[in-house]
């Protein structure tokens, strides 16, 4: 059940990631607010028709997602708008990695040798795609690393609030604490969207929306470091995309590096599977 619930977030997240690219002429700021401002009247609605509370259980905690994911989206919008959309989502594709390190040191989950090494050749792989396309600058290869970090901390955040509260209400602390942090920097740079760019503003908003109920779903239903190949389906269509609408083909280097990450990714969650099939069988 959580790997068809991430098939459905993996094909939202490609609407939206492909909108983002093509919407690169606005400030990422302006494309992250209506994103959340769409999110905020859904998540209101759905909350009012199910008739509980907006503030929800843990508010330690939801705040901690919200503010991970603010800084997550952020960050991400912006590195879509500035590699190629194949490059941004891999990097995008560590934040599994780093789920497994934050649920390692904030909740004592453990991890193995094995996954370790794993995450070290995830690294070797953003540094092959950094340093052989001159299209990657380290800046900005650095800030997709920590865009994935802080999802990897946001998604860790879920797997606990899935417990305590609605998926409503979690995703709901998103919007309300990324509308008043990006308004400023969005009004700075204000760019009126014509009636195409507002399609794209609209299409995002709710294709989010979709791909965070069903993300939230399959990672309350799966363990972190368990959650499943369908995942790097997101790869396949950005290389797809990137490709095709945008003319950004690979270069062999960062082909091979886009390959160490997945298969640094993969092996990584082969090994979980493995020592907990061996777990059970004791």
């Amino acid at each position: 059940m959580g790997a068809k619930y991430l098939f459905y977030s993996v094909t939202c997240f490609a609407v939206v990631n492909a909108s983002v690219k093509e919407l690169s002429h606005l400030h990422f700021s302006q494309v992250v607010f209506f994103r959340a401002l769409i999110s905020l009247v859904l998540c209101t609605w759905g909350i009012r028709q199910k008739g509980i509370s907006f503030l929800g259980n843990n508010r330690r905690l939801l705040i901690g997602r919200g503010v991970a994911g603010t800084i997550a989206l952020s960050l991400f919008f912006y590195v879509l708008q500035t590699l190629p959309l194949a490059t941004a989502v891999t990097l995008q594709y560590l934040s599994p990695i780093f789920t497994v390190f934050w649920a390692h040191f904030l909740f004592r989950e453990k991890a193995s040798l094995a996954q370790w090494l794993f995450f070290c050749g995830g690294f070797l792989g953003v540094y092959l795609i950094q340093g052989y396309d001159p299209r990657v600058d380290m800046t900005t290869a650095l800030i997709g690393v920590v865009s994935a970090m802080a999802s990897g901390l946001a998604y860790t955040f879920v797997r606990r609030l899935k417990s305590t509260d609605d998926e409503l209400v979690i995703i709901f602390y998103f919007p309300m604490i990324t509308l008043p942090v990006m308004f400023p920097l969005m009004a700075k740079h204000w760019i009126p969207p014509n009636l195409w760019e507002a399609g794209l503003l609209l299409a995002i908003g709710i294709a989010t929306q979709g791909g965070q109920i069903f993300l939230t779903r399959a990672y309350g239903l799966r363990k972190a470091a368990d959650i499943g190949l369908v995942n790097y389906m997101g790869v396949l269509y950005a290389v797809a995309m990137g490709w095709f609408l945008f003319g950004e083909p690979l270069g062999l280097i960062a082909s091979l590096g886009i390959l160490l990450i997945l298969a640094s990714i993969t092996g990584g969650q082969f090994w979980v599977k493995r020592m907990e099939r061996k777990r059970l069988s004791a």
